[in-house]
């Protein structure tokens, strides 16, 4: 237990080849005051008649000594042929992007460090950016705050352009939230959102209902 007054130092080490159409990373090294990740990368660049047809991302890396872990595998693809630009970027552009998140170290973000500082998650993404369909699943986040430890799950997912919450709880010393939910329209500022807060008081449990 510490406070967070390092300078976390992050350094980078590659070992691969690049071509035009893309690289392959065989070597990756990330190293910073609190973790070492290790692993590789590859990315694919395709065109059609000089036109951008699809990419690809993959990236592992892992922590030797810890479960400590992250898996990227990320494609896009533009299956109209358009000619890609600022304007039409955002319609064109097809993505299927999963990413995994495996008890990451976030004493490098907190304020006080602890062995107990990890996240992991996953998400996954489809569609265009225009017309999105995301789902972040925060399995287990937990944060040492003050003197008590935060922690929290659920699922957000953005489906176009309405975002919800299901399943969210946060928890932190002798107060907890459960059974978040959120319904909300990014589109014209609506939103209906409704919790559970539970609180210790002199023994006894006590539930109030929230709606907003």
């Amino acid at each position: 237990l510490s406070n967070s007054n390092l300078i976390i130092s992050p350094k980078f080490r590659l070992n691969g080849n690049v071509t035009k159409y893309g690289a392959q990373i065989n070597s990756i090294s990330y190293t910073d005051a609190f973790s070492l990740l290790e692993g590789y990368a590859n990315v694919m660049y395709n065109t059609n008649e000089s036109i951008f047809d699809s990419a690809s991302v993959q990236l592992n890396l892992s922590n030797p000594s810890s479960e400590e872990e992250i898996i990227l595998d990320a494609k896009f693809s533009n299956p109209d042929l358009s000619l890609i630009n600022f304007s039409n970027i955002f319609d064109s552009l097809y993505m299927d992007l999963q990413l995994r998140l495996n008890q990451i170290n976030l004493n490098r973000i907190a304020k006080i460090n602890h062995e107990s500082n990890l996240l992991t998650g996953s998400v996954f993404a489809s569609g265009t950016v225009k017309h999105p369909h995301v789902v972040v699943n925060l399995e287990k986040m937990r944060l040492l705050l003050a003197s008590n430890f935060m922690d929290v799950k659920g699922i957000i997912t953005l489906e176009d352009k309405e975002l919800s919450i299901d399943e969210f709880t946060v928890d932190f010393s002798t107060i907890q939230f459960n059974n978040i939910k959120l319904k909300a329209s990014l589109e014209n500022f609506t939103a209906h959102a409704e919790a559970t807060l539970t609180s210790e008081f002199d023994g006894l449990l006590m539930n109030f209902p929230m709606f907003l």
